[in-house]
């Protein structure tokens, strides 16, 4: 049993580990919409369904393959897990109604998009 936990312990770790801001930086290259959002409802979830949808106004379109425009409101779901004291990949923020952020995001089907970028989804990723 023990060498079970041993092994199941020790190939679980990449799992938990946190991503090096450079790979953040990739993932937000590689998003297929850059733009920048203002929050216009936020619906946060809770313990049970801690999924988030969050409606936006696009303020700003640096690259958007779906023709996004300034203007066009979207929505955006995601799910929003807390780290408590534990070691993890950033998790994606809950956003907050009428401030702005800048987004790095993907199209989920015809209905609504999702972070590109997990937990630099909705910041800057800087690189030292």
């Amino acid at each position: 049993m023990k060498t079970v936990l041993l092994f199941l312990s020790i190939f679980s770790l990449p799992l938990i580990a946190e991503l090096a801001p450079s790979a953040y930086l990739s993932l937000q290259k590689a998003s297929p919409e850059v733009l920048e959002i203002r929050v216009d409802k936020a619906k946060h979830g809770y313990w049970i369904s801690p999924g988030e949808v969050v409606t936006a106004t696009v303020m700003k379109v640096t690259k958007s393959t779906s023709k996004l425009k300034v203007g066009d409101v979207i929505q955006i779901r995601y799910r929003h897990v807390k780290l408590r004291g534990a070691v993890g990949p950033s998790p994606i923020p809950q956003l907050t109604k009428t401030k702005t952020y800048p987004a790095w995001l993907k199209k989920n089907g015809k209905s609504h998009y999702e972070p590109a970028a997990r937990g630099y989804s909705f910041r800057n990723a800087k690189v030292k």
